[in-house]
């Protein structure tokens, strides 16, 4: 499957991606069940994956105009925290 965006719109789910990253980390800091963990942590881990993914393609290409295609592959983005909290 593949969605085609336009840069002006992948930055924007990109932001859109970090706060709901950021509101996810802050609701798994405070549950204390473990089944609530699990899927917070497995959904953090797949928003990090598309944030990931839309950073990459948004480094490779400056122009306006441009499409991107978002792929659906895997690979995680372990620097997600510190772009999540710089957006606080």
């Amino acid at each position: 499957m593949n969605l085609e965006l336009t840069e002006p719109e992948a930055r924007l789910l990109r932001a859109q991606l970090v706060r709901h990253i950021v509101e996810l980390e802050d609701e798994l800091s405070r549950t204390r069940q473990n089944a609530i963990e699990r899927t917070l942590t497995s959904e953090i881990g797949s928003l990090r994956d598309v944030y990931g993914r839309l950073t990459s393609m948004l480094d490779t290409g400056t122009e306006s105009s441009r499409t991107f295609a978002v792929p659906n592959v895997g690979g995680g983005v372990a620097g997600i925290g510190h772009v999540a909290k710089a957006a606080r």
